[in-house]
Formats: C-alpha cells, structure tokens, sequence
C-alpha cells in the first residue's frame, strides 16, 4: 500500500462517521412511510392521499389538555442576574422571553416551549406559577411600598365634632 491509498482509507472512515449516518437518515426519510422515490419526485409527495392508519387520532400530550380543561396559568419570570459575560445563546433565550433589564418581570403562558426556555435559562430567572397576569398598573401598585403610617383621625375632623 501507498501513502496515498492509507490517507483515502482515513478518510472514508472519517466520512462513515455516526453523525454523518444520521444525518444522511434525516434528510433521506422525510415520512416514516415514504420511499426514496417518493422523497425524490415531488408530485409524488405532494399529492400523497392518506392511508387509514394516517388517519387515526394521534394522542394528545398531557399538558394540552391541562390547558383545555383549566383557566390559563402563567409563569411570573424574574430576571435576577445578568447575561453579560453568558453565551449569545442564552442572551437569546432571555429576549425571546421577554427579559431585557435585570429585576423586570414578565408573565408568560404556561407552554412545553415557554418551560424549555425557563429551564435553559434556570440559574438567572425565578420563576412562580400565579393564575393570570397581572397588568403594568397592578405590578406598580405591588411595588409602592407600605408608607409606615396610618391615619387615626383627622384633625379637621375632630374640629367639627366639638
């Protein structure tokens, strides 16, 4: 054998590599039904009519129907902790949720996917489930704080009594 031949071998088994097979088997089988052929010639696919076991109800998840049956809940999600020095990805996942500023909070609907992104983003965020959102007006009067006093009686009041 030649160098040549050994480098050419190397390569083969560096194209027949796992991930390269599954990628091959994604883009190759587009239907669990479909042929080659089919995946090739494209009025084939698109005209396709449905067998009987196509037509069967797929089951529904779990949390779908939790949101059928019951009032909407929401995730209250507070951003605690920046995402300055954090990959782009995780920068991303707060803006697609609605974070921008630290300490903000947002209410989101409770979703497999809204849950994913709580869950990529766990370490920066605390995160409630409350029964419906609450308005801006509503949050600011959470916020004002108690002003530590209270009125007894009014001393124009006490003028008229007497």
């Amino acid at each position: 054998m030649e160098c040549g031949e050994e480098s050419a071998e190397v390569r083969v088994r560096r194209r027949s590599t796992w991930s390269c097979e599954r990628h091959l088997k994604i883009r190759t089988d587009p239907r669990p039904n479909a042929s080659l052929f089919d995946f090739i010639n494209f009025t084939t696919v698109y005209n396709h009519q449905p067998t009987q076991l196509e037509k069967t109800p797929t089951r529904i998840h779990s949390s779908k129907l939790a949101l059928q049956d019951h009032a909407m809940a929401y995730f209250r999600i507070t951003l605690l902790r920046s995402a300055i020095g954090l990959p782009e990805k995780t920068s991303g996942v707060l803006r697609a949720l609605g974070l921008r500023k630290r300490l903000t909070t947002v209410y989101q609907p409770v979703t497999p996917s809204i849950a994913g992104q709580v869950f990529a983003v766990k370490e920066l965020v605390d995160v409630q489930e409350v029964d419906r959102a609450l308005t801006d007006q509503e949050m600011k009067e959470l916020r004002r704080p108690d002003p530590g006093f209270y009125v007894e009686s009014r001393a124009k009041d006490l003028r008229k009594e007497l």
